[in-house]
């Protein structure tokens, strides 16, 4: 390689240093500038999916999920509660007691 190759690789390397840190000992950051630092960083899919929420965050809970048998993906579960789920919130919210399933599912995609 020539010797600007070479220079252009070490000054790219020099631009991506500080974006690989992801404690900071000389100051802290705020969430909302570690998000921004991520997104730099993260493309496509996997850049719309970790939008709101720290890569680390979410490979912690990708590898609890899979210790507890649970799964390997958080991206099974959705968001949406299935209407079984909205008639036990509901009667929460009304009478301050659980439904009598007490608990709420998630729908799988």
């Amino acid at each position: 390689q020539t010797k600007q190759q070479i220079l252009a690789c070490q000054q790219f390397e020099e631009y991506l240093e500080p974006f690989f840190v992801v404690f900071a000992k000389s100051h802290s950051i705020s969430f909302n500038h570690f998000l921004t630092r991520q997104r730099h960083l993260l493309h496509g899919y996997e850049a719309r999916k970790l939008k709101y929420i720290p890569k680390v965050v979410y490979i912690c809970c990708e590898r609890l999920l899979e210790l507890c048998g649970a799964g390997n993906s958080l991206s099974s579960l959705r968001s949406t509660p299935d209407t079984t789920d909205l008639d036990a919130l509901s009667g929460i919210l009304t009478s301050g007691e659980p439904s009598p399933s007490g608990q709420l599912h998630f729908l799988e995609p």
